[in-house]
């Protein structure tokens, strides 16, 4: 991808562009490398939450396909959705919104998108266009909510190629269009509009603070925010109704976030204190190698919400992180007693697992209750070590068998190894095992 780019990149700059416009391709270049790369987070109940979300959304209108989805670590606020519909959500963006209401409409916009087709038709006006291969990809990628870095100087490039107004019109319409999506499903859930309201303020004041007012704005590819806040407030609706259980759950996630990412503690909660500050404290001072400070804040909220899963993993999470392995997984065992499908979870008390504390039945046991990790996270060699280890600590020799030829398949040719799995697959009776060599079979045709 690299490669290919700054070949692109190195024609189009022999060509004899100007300066500035070489500074740009350059930038976007790297923004969109940064994107692309950007480190995807794993969180089961911020997951599930956002499938609630999502299914809520749908619930009001027309879209029936499944919404796929991946949050990544990035401070910027921000979501967007790519050519596959897949929606990207920032860290940032969980952090900033003051309320689930703001987020919920920053996933309609982007659910908007989707339903419109608006990606599949900005990339079918950019192909019409001439002299622009390099910022193709780019420019697809947008349908983001927030006016962005590179939403800004992707128009800013567009705008020295000349031609900006057709590029920029098309694109506003798209992101007005996704607006009125959002504001539609707003009045639909009878959600108040002040949170996102709230959200755009925010959004205003640190595009405003990294030096894009709103005269530098008329380049975006979105409309200005105080055209979009005045289109919020021209459609409020009386009679609101606002979920306290999702509130409550999304404040949870928002602060865990807050307190994995911020380094300064006064940044945490600028007000008084409350209950979800100190979660954010607690996780703050684990960060910061605090252990005391971090289990003490943990234990006085569990006193006080003793069934919370949020507390009761992040409580794990913390003794694990500074070696407390077997409490740990004590208080990881207890959340999946209230959510037992957090693999997450799962994987984390399977992988700390110390086989010699195990006796035959314990690992029998074990083995069985973990097989469906095999599957989830298919491509983890710690894992599949693991269950390796085991299935010769309890003398299952099909699994054994299975394990070795997996370990050593980099040392023989694919026929052989495609080969001795179909031997393998006739001749075993686990109906896991089965399941399993088909996975690796199907991943050997791809």
């Amino acid at each position: 991808m690299k490669i290919r780019l700054m070949g692109i990149l190195k024609k189009k700059l022999d060509g004899g562009l100007n300066i500035f416009l070489k500074t740009i391709l350059i930038l976007l270049f790297f923004l969109f490398t940064k994107i692309v790369n950007s480190s995807t987070i794993l969180d089961y109940q911020t997951e599930e939450f956002i499938k609630k979300i999502n299914n809520l959304i749908l619930s009001v209108n027309e879209y029936e396909k499944e919404i796929n989805f991946k949050i990544i670590l990035d401070k910027n606020p921000n979501a967007f959705v790519n050519q596959n519909n897949l929606m990207i959500i920032s860290s940032g963006l969980i952090e900033k919104s003051p309320s689930y209401i703001s987020f919920l409409a920053v996933l309609a916009h982007e659910i908007g998108h989707i339903e419109k087709m608006h990606i599949i038709k900005r990339k079918s006006s950019i192909n019409n266009l001439q002299n622009i291969n390099l910022l193709t990809n780019l420019s697809v990628l947008s349908g983001s909510l927030i006016s962005n870095n590179t939403e800004i100087m992707s128009a800013i490039a567009l705008n020295q190629l000349g031609i900006s107004n057709f590029y920029l019109d098309f694109s506003k319409d798209q992101e007005r269009e996704a607006d009125h999506y959002s504001i539609e499903t707003l009045k639909k859930l009878k959600l108040p509009y002040e949170p996102l309201i709230e959200l755009l303020d925010i959004l205003e004041n640190l595009a405003e603070n990294r030096g894009f007012n709103s005269e530098f704005q008329k380049f975006s590819t979105h409309p200005l925010y105080s055209e979009r806040t005045n289109f919020v407030n021209n459609n409020k609706i009386s009679n609101t109704l606002v979920d306290n259980e999702l509130e409550n759950e999304f404040q949870f996630i928002r602060s865990k976030f807050i307190g994995y990412s911020i380094e300064n503690l006064n940044n945490i909660n600028n007000s008084k204190k409350n209950f979800y500050s100190l979660y954010s404290e607690a996780i703050y001072y684990s960060r910061k190698g605090q252990f005391k400070e971090s289990l003490s804040k943990i234990n006085n909220l569990i006193k006080k919400d003793n069934k919370n899963p949020y507390l009761l993993e992040t409580k794990a999470d913390i003794l694990m992180s500074f070696g407390y392995k077997k409490e740990a997984i004590k208080f990881y065992e207890k959340v999946l007693e209230l959510k037992p499908h957090n693999q997450y979870v799962k994987f984390l008390i399977f992988i700390n697992l110390n086989n010699n504390d195990l006796n035959k039945n314990k690992k029998r046991i074990y083995f069985e209750k973990y097989k469906k990790l095999l599957f989830i996270f298919s491509t983890n060699q710690l894992l599949y070590l693991k269950y390796h280890q085991l299935s010769k600590d309890i003398g299952n020799k099909e699994w054994d068998i299975f394990f070795k030829l997996y370990f050593n398949k980099d040392n023989i040719k694919n026929s052989i190894y495609k080969n001795e799995l179909n031997l393998l697959y006739n001749e075993v009776d686990d109906d896991s095992l089965k399941k399993l060599i088909k996975l690796k079979l199907k991943a050997i045709n791809i």
